[in-house]
C-alpha cells in the first residue's frame, strides 16, 4: 500500500526480480544437493568404517534438512507465481471495466444516460 490513500502498487519489474532471484537460488540449491548427493554416494561405496558411517549419517541429515527447505523454497515459488498470474488478471479485468465505461464505452451498452446517472457526467 502506498501513500495514506489506500492505492495499491506494484511494480512487474520487482516481481520479475524476485522471481528470477528465487529461481536461481533454487538452481543453486539442486546443484548443492547434487554435489552433496555424489559425495555421499562415493563415501557408501568407497569407505567401510566407522567414521565413514558417522560421515554418512551426517549427510542423510544435512539432505533431509535440504529436501525440506527446498520443498519451502518451490513453494515460495509457486505462491509468488499464482500471486503474479492473479494480480495481472485484476489489472487486466480493471482496465477492461474501466474503459468500457468512459464516455462512449460499450462492455454493458452503458447508455449516456447511464453514464451520466453513475457520475460520469455528460458526454
Amino acid at each position: 500500500m502506498a501513500g495514506g490513500g489506500g492505492t495499491y502498487t506494484r511494480e512487474q519489474q520487482d516481481i520479475d526480480k524476485a522471481r528470477a532471484a528465487l529461481e536461481n537460488h533454487v538452481a543453486a540449491m539442486a546443484k548443492a544437493g547434487s554435489t552433496v548427493q555424489q559425495i555421499h554416494d562415493d563415501v557408501r561405496l568407497a569407505y567401510v568404517a566407522d567414521s565413514s558411517s558417522i560421515f554418512s549419517s551426517k549427510l542423510n541429515e544435512w539432505m533431509q534438512a535440504y529436501t525440506n527447505i527446498k520443498a519451502k523454497v518451490d513453494q515460495l515459488h509457486q505462491g509468488l507465481t499464482a500471486a503474479d498470474k492473479i494480480q495481472t488478471a485484476g489489472e487486466m479485468d480493471a482496465q477492461g471495466y474501466g474503459q468500457a465505461w468512459q464516455s462512449g464505452g460499450s462492455f454493458h451498452n452503458a447508455s449516456d444516460a447511464t453514464y451520466a446517472a453513475l457520475g460520469g457526467g455528460s458526454n
